[in-house]
């Protein structure tokens, strides 16, 4: 039967146009990943190469990200330039149908310069530098036709980063024992943007004019709605840093990351238009606007040992302890009809405390200016609901070139992949996805 009530179409196929209103609202806290968002992985090929295993180890300028303290053991001034290439795939299915979408994005890793002051004894360091330490890179595009013969399209696409400009000091205040600070000026901007398209391929959907106007014909063509989300990131925190080392053999570090406020400016927008085949008016509706509003994330602790056995072979490991329950928006969030209180609350209960774990090794190669090494990082969710974050795991492995006695080269690949879902009130069901991301990490020292 071709014939179907206008009513009824504009109630199948609109349903959902008022969830992009307000400032993109969502219907309750955790529908959405506000806290701990893309993909959170460090900075430095070398570092990197070792799964972040690096708080025990921190011997170059990348660690002003990892632990200010070991800034302190470096003799010689370093200029450091380091660059990342990420490759995101999603393999998709939606209502059984698949597809592949894939994406690369290039970016500026890190650059900085580290000098140590000249002193009696003891050490005096300083640091300067700009990192990118997070990417929220993320695509996807499928279509399938529905049980009632349309055609739905959903395109999701999302890029940035978070990056942080560091100012950082050590000083080794006994023999071998060494302890730094570091002052972050953190900003950042995400895009997104989705698109849903509703199409009857098979021309099955009109509704002829009524008594009142029998030319008043509606052949029912697509239903389309744009959303987009820009957000800028401001934030500063304080990170202090430990570490001891017992000659050459082993290494203890500890760091601790202060809580962070986020001051966050969203700027969205959301448009929506049918359209007809026959002599019909389009139909089109549109709005946009700004919401500004503060959370605050908690503290981060972390603590790394590394042993370096035969002085050929490293083992490093870290844990990093932070409690998201303690996470809280400082003003009303971005949810429709919610307050900040009712927000915090459903924070406590649907949050939880995680401990992310990462260990390296690496092996230099006798008679070759060449290093070796291979890494692991488990990022567990802080959210209970594994559905807005689900764990992930990543591997690395890479290399160091020693050029000559000033430069160094260093180069890592990192994998990781995770299951995902989504859904919303438009589409007839929900998109899951075989994520993965690879990363390239080159990284060039000059110490001088």
């Amino acid at each position: 039967m071709r014939i179907l009530n206008k009513t009824l179409i504009m109630a199948t196929l609109v349903m959902g146009i008022g969830l992009a209103s307000g400032a993109y609202a969502q219907s309750n806290v955790l529908t959405e990943d506000f806290f701990h968002m893309g993909n959170d992985l460090g900075v430095g090929a070398r570092a990197l190469g070792l799964g972040g295993a690096y708080t025990a180890i921190s011997d170059d300028y990348t660690a002003m990200y990892w632990n200010p303290a070991g800034i302190g053991q470096m003799k010689r001034r370093e200029f450091n330039i380091g660059f990342s290439q990420n490759s995101i795939k999603s393999d998709a299915l939606f209502l059984g149908t698949g597809a592949e979408t894939a994406d690369s994005f290039t970016r500026l890793n890190s650059i900085g310069l580290v000098f140590p002051v000249p002193t009696a004894r003891g050490s005096l360091v300083f640091g300067v530098g700009y990192d990118k330490g997070r990417d929220y890179d993320a695509m996807v595009d499928v279509g399938a036709l529905t049980i009632d013969s349309l055609y739905q399209t959903n395109s999701i696409l999302d890029e940035g980063s978070r990056n942080q400009f560091t100012l950082s000091g050590s000083i080794e205040v006994s023999p071998n024992l060494f302890m730094g600070a570091g002052i972050n000026f953190i900003n950042g901007h995400i895009d997104h943007s989705s698109e849903f398209m509703n199409e009857d391929k098979f021309d099955l959907y009109f509704s002829p004019g009524d008594e009142a106007d029998p030319t008043d014909d509606a052949d029912w063509s697509y239903y389309k709605q744009h959303q987009t989300l820009g957000s800028d990131i401001d934030g500063t925190n304080l990170k202090l840093g430990l570490l001891y080392r017992s000659g050459s053999l082993w290494r203890l570090g500890a760091s601790v990351t202060l809580p962070t406020t986020y001051t966050i400016t969203e700027n969205w927008g959301w448009s929506e238009t049918e359209f007809y085949d026959a002599e019909h008016d389009a139909w089109y509706d549109e709005d946009e606007g700004t919401y500004k509003y503060q959370y605050t994330e908690p503290y981060a602790a972390s603590v790394g040992f590394s042993a370096k056995l035969l002085d050929l072979l490293l083992l490093s490991g870290d844990a990093e302890f932070r409690d998201w329950t303690q996470a809280k928006f400082e003003d009303d969030p971005p949810i429709s009809g919610m307050e900040r209180t009712a927000a915090n609350r459903a924070i406590k209960k649907e949050m939880q405390a995680v401990t992310r774990l990462r260990a390296g090794a690496e092996i230099s190669v006798p008679a070759t200016n060449l290093r070796l090494r291979g890494g692991l990082f488990s990022d567990p969710s802080p959210y209970k609901d594994s559905v807005i974050r689900p764990d992930r795991t990543y591997y690395s492995g890479g290399l160091s070139f020693m050029m000559d006695k000033q430069a160094m080269l260093d180069l890592t690949y990192v994998r990781g992949s995770w299951e995902e879902s989504r859904s919303d009130d438009l589409s007839d069901g929900p998109i899951t996805m075989d994520r993965s991301l690879q990363k390239i990490i080159a990284t060039l020292s000059l110490r001088f």
